[in-house]
């Protein structure tokens, strides 16, 4: 009997402990979710002003030009969705204190 309620009491201890992981994770994978979401809506709205940019030549300028171009449409207000992602996911890959 004494062995049942031991192993009880394993099973409730690193289920209790799984439901405080999952506690934790869930905020950091909201954030995420959030965050690519942004992301994949400014990717489609970026792609067809990609498609509709001149042929890439091989001339430095015209290349530089269209670099510019795309950056001016719009990475720049989307830029802190690509942060967050990169925080989240450098936050999930330190190792736990």
């Amino acid at each position: 009997m004494e062995q049942l309620k031991q192993q009880s009491d394993t099973v409730a201890k690193l289920g209790t402990d799984r439901l405080v992981q999952l506690e934790q994770a869930l905020p950091m994978s909201m954030t995420f979710k959030n965050a690519h979401q942004d992301l994949v809506k400014w990717f489609q709205e970026v792609e067809p002003m990609i498609a509709e940019l001149a042929v890439v030549s091989i001339n430095q300028d015209t290349v530089k030009k269209q670099q510019d171009k795309i950056k001016v449409r719009g990475f720049s207000a989307y830029q802190c969705f690509v942060l967050k992602v990169g925080s989240v996911s450098m936050a999930r890959l330190e190792p736990q204190l």
